[in-house]
């Protein structure tokens, strides 16, 4: 298994990744959030071209997780400018994290959390942050067991 910095022809292997990330969405967390959950038609197009767009940016990157020659897994980190009347101006933010259901419990977020973590390093940031949904209690558990702790919450409302 290793994981590496993604290149522009990975791209239609991560969005099949990404397909199967916001489809999860749907199938763990029901109707609870479906209005919320709804894609526009073209979303595998979109997908494509916010990932091709994130590959080639000096503000983001991409890793892959990759498993004789299969991508097996994903994740997606940015520079997020913080609000200027705080001490710490830029913050990396780990946005997606994706491992293929057959490989997981093998320590492959991890890996792709450390690489994240290496590239925010390099960036001179100080700060990561990350978000899951307010129940999906798996990623909780292993964002805190990562040393993340629990920071905001939102909330949201048809109006």
């Amino acid at each position: 298994m290793i994981v590496r910095k993604a290149r522009i022809n990975d791209v239609p292997e991560i969005v099949n990744l990404g397909v199967l990330l916001v489809s999860t969405f749907k199938d763990e967390y029901g109707s609870k959030f479906l209005e919320y959950l709804k894609k526009k038609p073209n979303y595998k197009d979109m997908l494509d071209e916010y990932f091709s767009k994130k590959i080639r940016s000096r503000n983001a990157v991409i890793h892959v997780a990759e498993d004789n020659g299969k991508v097996v897994g994903y994740s997606l980190s940015y520079l997020a400018k913080e609000v200027p009347i705080y001490l710490i101006d830029m913050t990396g933010y780990l946005s997606d994290i994706y491992v293929l259901p057959e490989y997981r419990g093998k320590g492959i977020s991890s890996m792709l959390k450390d690489a994240a973590f290496d590239w925010f390093r390099k960036k001179d940031l100080t700060h990561a942050s990350i978000k899951t949904y307010s129940i999906n209690e798996k990623a909780k558990s292993i964002y805190r067991h990562w040393g993340f702790l629990e920071f905001s919450v939102g909330f949201r409302k048809k109006v």
